[in-house]
């Protein structure tokens, strides 16, 4: 309870997972494997999610436009070689994470 009451209560969470959100957005922009439409539609399902949660729609966006922003510029700072070889350990992260689940 202690740490839920530190991150805010149910609005700082939710402001939380945008940030996530907007984390993972900025990936898959930079590792491909998804269009900008499907890019779109996730955001929006998750824009619903936090919606329904208690976030309104100005914190979600703000939430989600920082981090996205953050995490641009930090796989901007990288070099090709590194960006390269960041994509494929998070896809094998992903397929490993897949095939554990199943």
């Amino acid at each position: 309870m202690i740490a839920f009451a530190q991150q805010g209560g149910p609005g700082g969470m939710a402001a939380q997972m945008a940030e996530i959100g907007g984390m993972m957005h900025a990936t898959a922009k930079t590792c491909g494997g998804y269009s900008e439409q499907e890019l779109a539609t996730m955001k929006q399902q998750q824009k619903a999610v936090h919606l329904q949660r208690g976030l309104d729609a100005a914190s979600f966006e703000q939430a989600f436009a920082r981090a996205e922003t953050k995490i641009a510029q930090r796989w901007a700072t990288m070099s090709a070689a590194q960006r390269d070889q960041a994509c494929a350990d998070i896809r094998e992260q992903i397929a490993a994470t897949a095939a554990a689940a199943r």
